[in-house]
Parts: C-alpha cells; structure tokens; sequence
C-alpha cells in the first residue's frame, strides 16, 4: 500500500514539472518598457539611446536537434496575454516542423502569423512565435517577425502607426517588414518618387534611437527587395545621406535582402551561387565588408546555426575571393552564432 502511494506521489510530481514547462512563462516587464520607450520617442517625447531589452530566445544548433522536434505531439501552449490557448498540432507541428530548411519554416508558417496579425493583434502574433523560437520548433524568429510587419502595415496602413505597434522582439524584424512592404507601397504609388523622398521615409522618427536605425535598416531591405534596382545601385542610394550611420544601417539591411532572395536554394544551388552575391560591387571596399558579413549572417540563419556547416559554406567563396574574404564570411558566421546564444541566455518571456 505504501509502495503504492509512493508511486502516485512520484506520478503527480512528474506530471507537476511536465506542466511547468508549457506554455508562456509570466510577463516580461522588459518588452512592455522597450515598447512604452519606444513609443515615446515616437510621440515626440523624451529621446536616448535605446538598446536591445528583448534578446532572441534559443535557437536550435543544427538540422539534427530541429528534426528531433516531435511534430505529430500536441502542444497546446497559453499566451498569459489574452488567456486563449494555441494548439499548433495542425498549425505548425504537423506541416512546417518537417521541412528540411528554416527558409521552408518561414513559407509555412508565414500564412498563420499573418491570420493572428489580421484577426487578432501583432503582439499577439510575436507571442506564438516567441513560443515557438523558445521550444526550438523553429531555427530563428527574425526573419517571421519580417512577416509579422508586413502583416501590420497590410492591415493599418500607416507606417508610423505600425512601427508604434511593433513588438521589439527578434531584432526588431517587425520594422523591417513594415519598411519593406512601405516603400513597396510609395513606389506603386508614386512611380516617379525621387530618392530623396524614399530616403527620408524614416525622417518622422527622432534620430538616434533603436527605432530610427531599424527603420533605416528596413528601408535599406526595402530598397532592394522589389527587383527596382540594383545591388550598386541601392548602396549607392543608401550612401546619398551624408550621416555615416544612416548609411551603415541603409547598407545593412540592402546586403541582407541580397542574401535573402536565394535563401530557399538547396545546398549544392547555395555552394554554386555564392561567390556571385557580392560579385557586381567587389570593387568597392566598403560595400564588399558590407556585403560579406551578410553573407555570414545569412548563413547562420541558412544553417540553423550550425557552426561547422557554415564554415563549409564560406569556403566555397574560394578561390573567386581572396583568403582574406573567406575568413571575413567565417568571422561574420561565428559573430552571429556566439550572439545568439547570448541570446538565449537572456531569452525573456512572452509578452
């Protein structure tokens, strides 16, 4: 009979330590004084440099650790937000956890952040993904919180209204998207808008604040998103305003949309296409460093993070690029990785 009772006590403890680590954890008080900054500066309040409050949550080291994900287990997760709970056995589970690739992950899941921007609320739609990111069901969160931007300016319209409502998470990558998808808008708009009206679309936001820099880095993407200009020509634009930030951010964030367009390539179409993304601006030192250190960026976000495969990946640049340059991939590749595994240390909850 003892031993009996012994067994249940041991079950019910079991159980107590399997539900504490569902769901959303309490509210980070981190996000919302990020936000409440951010939307101050915003209105023309008190403005200083902000920095990073919410850190990127864990991401999964390789393909391995990704597909020992069990997508057919449901995991009904609860948001503390809103109190409805989200059970991703049909949403994500089932249908994204499988594919071979994060850039397939985000195609897949894209459509069901949109639906929770639309129906429901941006941040309620970075709190799933955060949940997501944290569990390791996906490789990385930035690139879907692009989506969770363009979601919003779909829906309200107005660039600084949705800059205001962006959560701050995932390396701000909701701004990203909202830039991205604006200039797209002017430009159908306004055919013949001139540079200078598409370089001060970030003029409202005061400068030197996280807000202004990531809209400049999102308007960077934005330049060269849309298939309008190219590679040198958007560098170019971006180095048209003489602040040597605006023009660092600008660049940035062009380089990275220049990664990003063959990010759903294969491995063998990746190795091949490589040592042609930086191939037409080599000549100018500065956009090359620019245009490498994307490269091993995007390569950690291609790889999940996986160090060794990255490596592999930048080698490839040999011998159409000097030794030198292959090193600058590897030491981009690694920065990126060692940053987010502070990031995970760091990961703050759901909002």
């Amino acid at each position: 009979m003892h031993v009996l009772r012994w067994i249940v006590v041991c079950l019910m403890l079991i159980g107590l330590a399997l539900i504490s680590q569902q769901g959303c954890s309490a509210t980070s008080p981190q996000h919302d004084s990020a936000f409440t900054e951010l939307v101050t500066s915003l209105d023309g309040g008190e403005v200083g440099q902000l920095e990073e409050s919410s850190p990127e949550p864990s991401m999964v080291a390789d393909q391995a650790a990704l597909d020992e994900t069990r997508p057919n287990e449901s995991t009904t997760e609860q948001c503390p937000e809103s109190g409805e709970e989200h059970d991703f056995s049909e949403d994500f589970s089932q249908q994204c956890s499988s594919q071979k690739s994060y850039y397939a992950q985000v195609q897949c899941l894209t459509p069901y952040l949109h639906s929770l921007v639309q129906n429901e609320s941006p941040k309620k739609a970075m709190c799933v993904l955060m949940d997501l990111y944290r569990s390791g069901a996906v490789a990385d969160c930035h690139l879907l919180a692009h989506e969770i931007g363009k979601a919003l300016f779909k829906k309200v319209k107005e660039p600084g209204v949705a800059i205001q409502q962006c959560p701050m998470d995932c390396i701000q990558g909701c701004i990203h998207g909202v830039m991205e998808d604006h200039i797209l808008s002017v430009e159908k708009q306004q055919p013949n808008a001139s540079d200078e009206t598409l370089l001060s679309l970030c003029d409202s936001i005061p400068t030197n604040t996280l807000a202004f820099s990531q809209c400049v880095h999102g308007l960077g993407h934005g330049l060269f998103a849309h298939g309008r200009r190219s590679l040198a020509q958007a560098a170019t634009l971006c180095e048209s305003r003489k602040s040597a930030s605006f023009q660092e951010d600008c660049l940035s964030g062009v380089f990275m949309e220049n990664f990003d367009r063959y990010s759903t390539l294969d491995e063998a179409a990746m190795k091949a296409v490589l040592p042609t993304m930086c191939g037409s601006i080599r000549s100018n030192s500065r956009w090359l460093e620019s245009c490498l250190a994307s490269l091993g960026e995007g390569l950690a976000f291609y790889t999940s993070y996986n160090l060794d495969k990255g490596k592999a990946l930048c080698q490839s640049l040999s011998p159409t690029y000097s030794s030198e340059n292959v090193l600058a991939c590897e030491f981009f590749l690694k920065t990126e990785i060692d940053a987010s595994e502070q990031n995970r240390k760091h990961a703050s909850s759901c909002p």
